[in-house]
């Protein structure tokens, strides 16, 4: 108790605490008026999530989609690995280990998204990104959050690989529950909720079943909502969201000429090449946090 007698340390430290006891309480009440955190979540933090599985991986990905991040996402956020740990990565990355779970992509993703809505240490608004996209200029949440696609599903014809044939269902199935159509395969970072993506998830057994599972979320959970076209191929449209090196032998000269006004680098597998990552190593070449 303070009495004046107290001394000035005393006094001093009683305020500190007072201080300390007024903040937890803020903290807890921002907490009780947001339903979207966890309890014991952080405010303000969010997780960026990246699947990876070491076998297939080319080259350098990985570690420069790291890079990017760490030097170009201006927020508060942890990083997790869901798959497989490199000898790189220090204890600032979380794994959660497994193995792939199908041949199927998508099927394999959604296992991977489960493990990732059951960790307490995955923010329930959590960035879902992959190891072969790579933050060139500044980016905030809202970058991700805004929805962007690639057209409709059914403009064209639907191939006949395992990707197209997931493309076919998923368009199907969305006719069928009476959503909207929109392609959002736009290989960009994706923002998801967990209990959204959990009940979709659930709801078409999708650990089992194939189906492109942005496409089915933000159709799903944002019907009625016209989305960004960030498809590059489409001539009457141009944006300066991302650039895409699909083929070997994409125009690297232009990359390098559009890296500057683009937030985001994605290449396929055939477009990873060692002048690509020559290209991408000489924009992301400082070490991250995340590495030891």
């Amino acid at each position: 108790m303070i009495t004046e007698k107290s001394t000035k340390a005393a006094i001093w430290s009683a305020y500190l605490q007072q201080q300390e006891t007024i903040m937890r309480l803020e903290r807890e009440a921002e907490q009780e008026a947001s339903p979207s955190l966890s309890k014991g979540e952080e405010p303000g933090k969010v997780t960026v999530v990246i699947p990876y599985v070491k076998g297939p991986a080319q080259g350098n990905e990985l570690l420069l989609t790291v890079r990017g991040w760490a030097k170009n996402f201006a927020e508060n956020f942890n990083l997790v690995i869901v798959g497989d740990r490199e000898p790189w990565m220090n204890d600032e990355v979380t794994v959660i280990e497994c193995k792939r779970a199908s041949d199927n992509p998508p099927v394999d993703v959604a296992n991977k998204m489960m493990l990732a809505i059951e960790s307490n240490l995955v923010t329930d608004k959590f960035i879902w990104s992959n190891d072969d996209q790579y933050l060139v200029s500044k980016c905030m949440l809202a970058d991700f959050e805004t929805l962007k696609c690639t057209g409709k599903l059914g403009e064209k014809y639907f191939g006949s690989n395992i990707y197209q044939d997931n493309k076919r269902k998923t368009f199907e199935l969305l006719k069928k529950l009476g959503c909207s159509t929109w392609d959002y395969s736009s290989h960009t970072p994706f923002v998801f909720e967990k209990e959204k993506l959990k009940t979709l998830i659930e709801k078409y057994s999708l650990t089992t079943s194939a189906y492109l599972i942005a496409t089915l979320y933000y159709n799903y959970w944002f019907t009625g909502w016209v989305p960004y076209n960030v498809d590059t191929q489409t001539a009457l449209f141009n944006d300066n969201f991302k650039v895409g090196v699909y083929r070997p032998n994409a125009d690297l000269k232009k990359l390098k000429e559009l890296i500057p006004v683009k937030k985001v680098v994605s290449n396929s597998q055939s477009g990873w090449t060692n002048m690509f990552e020559d290209v991408m190593k000489s924009v992301l070449h400082q070490k991250s946090r995340f590495e030891k």
